[in-house]
């Protein structure tokens, strides 16, 4: 009976993990879906997107792609969605409030964004 147990939980343990691993690399696709999709949408090479130049539009593109991964996956810490591109937690809380404004005023950059990607 407690062999019966212990491999009723070793499998139950098995099924857990790869689930999870699962959700992991689906999480990682998806992540790399959008900024190639905005990369695609924008002109703008995914190096640049992940680099750390200011011009306006790789900007506007790196704050998009951060609002983006943060509304698809809500559950996500602000570091590990700074992690995405490479900014500190508190950039990328910055960067989803300009998008969340931008929206509000009807930015021309931002509706571009939503439609097209």
């Amino acid at each position: 009976m407690i062999y019966l147990a212990i491999i009723c939980t070793l499998t139950t343990f098995a099924m857990i993990t790869k689930e999870i691993l699962k959700e992991t690399v689906n999480v990682e696709s998806e992540i790399e879906n959008i900024i190639n999709r905005v990369s695609t949408v924008t002109g703008i090479p995914i190096e640049e997107i992940k680099g750390k130049k200011r011009k306006r539009e790789i900007v506007v593109a790196r704050q998009f792609v951060l609002y983006m991964v943060k509304e698809r996956f809500s559950d996500m810490t602000w570091q590990d969605v700074g992690n995405v591109v490479g900014v500190h937690h508190t950039t990328a809380i910055h960067s989803y409030r300009e998008v969340v404004d931008k929206m509000k005023v009807k930015d021309k950059r931002i509706n571009f964004l939503i439609e097209n990607v």
